[in-house]
């Protein structure tokens, strides 16, 4: 069985070297192949120079540029989808490290399940600062949701499903998924965004098809992101969350307990912030839809 190991860079961190040196320590044992898709479309010098470094530690990986199209990294996993050989393909970020036994279990839980089209599992956020202990205590209660008796139990029941852990909710820096059903199911759509992880996890359910969560099969994540970054993709989460009819304020709520309780008042104003950004996404998507009916009805 072979696996295609799909990730998208932007700036070739760091801590990409990590990621590549995993993957090639599975390869001595497994028949895997790596895909880097830097997501530019002409390199600077600086990024030119560090391309050359990776290509010359890791002489295996496939380096491709994004010169096409638009940006984004669903655009550049797409693009290294099509890159692919392998029958299993394996989606990664250049900032999440894959554990020793990660390409061991993929094949057997691939080869053991026939029946499903793909697995995903946790990510660990390894960042002390307050800006990682967010995104920790957030990925808890997102895995707390989706893996509870009462949600699974309704999984199960909607979709027909045997028994096993699933879930819908997958991200793009650890999941898998057979190259066939990737085709099967439309894959990410080549275009700018966020929240396409979770849009295509549900449709590949909505359409019959089904992804098991496993435990084991977890990254290692070092948040890298400050206040800037934690603002903008709240904002953009709040856009997104009036189309899908749903709210976090309860999952907000419990952020800011568990933050205020490890971090005192530095915890609160973070999570603070991260409501009212939420907030301002919804509050701004609502007024330009209104905006566009008044403008349709005018018309």
């Amino acid at each position: 069985m072979k696996l295609s190991v799909v990730i998208p860079s932007n700036d070739l961190p760091q801590r990409l070297d990590l990621v590549l040196s995993q993957i090639f320590q599975a390869a001595s044992m497994q028949e895997v192949e790596c895909i880097l898709v830097i997501d530019q479309a002409r390199l600077s010098t600086r990024l030119a120079a560090r391309k050359n470094q990776v290509a010359s530690s890791f002489p295996l990986t496939k380096i491709c540029l994004n010169k096409n199209g638009p940006k984004g990294a669903y655009v550049c996993r797409h693009l290294g989808v099509a890159n692919a050989s392998g029958e299993i393909v394996v989606f990664l970020d250049d900032d999440t490290v894959p554990t020793d036994e990660y390409f061991s279990l993929v094949e057997r839980v691939m080869t053991l399940n026939l029946n499903v089209d793909g697995v995903t599992g946790p990510i660990v956020e390894t960042a002390s600062d307050v800006f990682g202990e967010l995104r920790k205590v957030g990925y808890q209660l997102r895995y707390k949701k989706h893996l509870s008796p009462l949600y699974q139990q309704q999984l199960k029941r909607r979709y027909g499903l045997r028994e096993g852990l699933y879930s819908p909710y997958v991200s793009g820096g650890n999941f898998v998924i057979r190259a066939a059903a990737y085709k099967k199911f439309g894959g990410y759509e080549p275009v700018p965004g966020i929240g396409q992880d979770r849009i295509f996890g549900q449709r590949i359910f909505d359409k019959g098809g089904s992804l098991l969560f496993a435990q084991d099969l977890s990254v290692g994540h070092e948040n890298q992101g400050g206040c800037v970054q934690l603002v903008k993709g709240r904002f953009q989460s709040g856009i997104r969350s009036t189309e899908e009819k749903n709210s976090t304020s309860r999952w907000d709520a419990e952020l800011f307990r568990s933050l205020g309780r490890s971090h005192g008042l530095v915890g609160r104003i973070v999570v603070t912030l991260h409501y009212g950004a939420f907030v301002a996404g919804r509050v701004f998507s609502q007024m330009r839809r209104k905006s566009i009916f008044l403008n349709s009805r005018e018309s």
